[in-house]
């Protein structure tokens, strides 16, 4: 049941909530917001059929847009007129098998202020003439990207950009300004990018993504202004992304590692410490997604390289080809290549495809990055240009191929164990591995920031445990811990 909205006028990119009841719960499935009626624009009314929008619960009576229009007015084909929408809301639960249990439409009035909206948000990299189809919604560490952003309803003579959250970065951020143009709908247009200084810092090398904050300002003479805040993805090439909940693989024999230790005639308080460590080695199993690896093996060979710092090559159309390659069996190459961050301890993991397609990867453990291009033109900063090109990039550490996840895990008990042995009774210290599976996937971005699943992966992982076994003797002496079984992978 929806209930009310929360506000009666918004601002595009402003969070728009829903009061109700009997929103679903997340874990369930998703809750829809239904816009049906008449938007009366600035130039023209426009009919609203069937408008749907996935919203997030935020309490128990309460759902959100968090970005109404997101970079655009939803009502408009353009997105660029400011007006009144009336008509219907309609709450729909949807189950996660699809099931759809529909609510009571409810009338509104909803008026859209002057706002900001963007045109454009995507790489300067991408090839001349390809467009993003919308505003990306994540964005590539280390990349140089252009924005044009527009005012409607608002005439204003300057716009700022403020960009906080960056690795490195303080705590006010940066702040990147332009003047602004009249454009239509008696608002303003400014862009950013054609010097290359819109460029959020990489990655960390331990982390997979990080969340910058956007907060775009528009202002006029009188100082009056308007303004929006996006909290932006900033993801790498490539991402390992753990997608399940981990599961038991093995449970490995328990042995013994310390001596037989007698409790005497009043018992005796052990203690166990290990200064030793035991190292396993973590590797990965996996399922090639098919449909991307042919789709990579036919890509265009006309590409036009930036130095922006990365030196990626970006080929025709919104493709790209990451350095090092695969094989199919009919011998055709392409492929990807990327540092894959976060993830199971101990830190970052560096993924170099390298193999042939449905039985193995090459990979590396140790920060190098291999990003190559052939063919095209290579445009510069410079200016210079040339029919093709080689680029080779390598960023520290050193290379190594091996399996594709290939990380040595190691464990160090440190903290104290006791136990009591009991009077006339012997113990011996026992130690057991345990083998756990992580699911996953590794996803590559396009520059629009649009996922692409590469492949499906499985993860082992180890944990250890302690016990003290006690028997009549020492030959006797028996473990506490679990008998051994294999799941998986054995």
């Amino acid at each position: 049941m929806l209930l009310g909205l929360s506000t009666s006028s918004i601002q595009v990119g402003h969070p728009l909530n829903f009061v109700g009841e009997k929103f679903i719960d997340v874990a369930k499935g998703r809750t829809y917001m239904q816009f049906n009626g008449v938007f009366h624009g600035t130039n023209a009314d426009y009919d609203v059929t069937e408008l749907d929008v996935k919203t997030s619960r935020t309490a128990a009576n309460e759902a959100s847009w968090p970005f109404f229009g997101h970079y655009r007015v939803p009502f408009v084909p353009t997105g660029d007129e400011i007006g009144t929408f009336k008509g219907t809301v309609t709450p729909i639960n949807v189950l996660k098998d699809g099931t759809e249990i529909v609510g009571e439409p409810l009338s509104v009035v909803l008026t859209v202020e002057p706002s900001i909206i963007l045109h454009r948000m995507q790489p300067t990299a991408m090839a001349s003439g390809a467009e993003c189809d919308k505003p990306s919604l994540r964005m590539l560490g280390g990349y140089a990207y252009e924005i044009e952003a527009a005012t409607i309803g608002f005439a204003a003579d300057n716009l700022s950009v403020n960009i906080t959250g960056e690795p490195g970065g303080t705590s006010i951020g940066r702040t990147l300004k332009a003047p602004m143009v009249s454009a239509a709908n008696g608002g303003s247009v400014a862009g950013f990018g054609k010097d290359r200084e819109f460029t959020l810092a990489p990655v960390p090398a331990d982390a997979t993504t990080y969340i910058a904050s956007i907060r775009v300002t528009a202002k006029n003479a009188d100082n009056d202004a308007i303004q929006v805040v996006y909290p932006l993805p900033v993801i790498r090439p490539l991402a390992f992304i753990p997608n399940g909940e981990p599961r038991l693989a093995q449970i490995e024999q328990a042995v013994p590692v310390s001596g037989c230790m007698a409790g005497g005639i009043n018992g005796q308080n052990v203690r166990y410490e290990e200064t030793q460590s035991e190292t396993r080695q973590r590797q990965i199993q996996y399922n090639w997604n098919s449909d991307w690896s042919t789709d990579k093996s036919t890509q265009t060979t006309e590409t036009t390289d930036w130095s922006n710092g990365t030196n990626t090559g970006f080929s025709n159309g919104g493709d790209h080809n990451w350095g090092g390659n695969w094989s199919e069996n009919a011998g055709v190459s392409g492929g990807t290549s990327g540092t894959i961050g976060g993830g199971l301890a101990p830190g970052s993991v560096s993924a170099h495809i390298e193999a042939s397609y449905g039985k193995t990867w090459g990979g590396h453990d140790g920060g190098s990055q291999n990003w190559s291009d052939t063919g095209g033109t290579d445009r510069r900063d410079g200016g210079s240009t040339s029919d093709s090109s080689t680029l080779s990039t390598r960023q520290g550490g050193s290379e190594g191929v091996s399996e594709f996840y290939d990380v040595s895990s190691t464990k160090s008990i440190t903290s104290a164990v006791t136990a009591d042995i009991i009077p006339s009774m012997f113990g011996v210290w026992f130690r057991q591995v345990t083998r756990w599976s992580h699911p996953a996937a590794v996803v590559e971005y396009d520059l629009c920031g649009n996922p692409h699943m590469v492949a499906e992966v499985e993860i082992a992982d180890y944990q250890w445990a302690v016990s003290l076994g006690q028997g009549t003797d020492c030959v006797d002496v028996e473990t506490t811990l679990e008998e051994p079984v294999c799941y998986s992978g054995c």
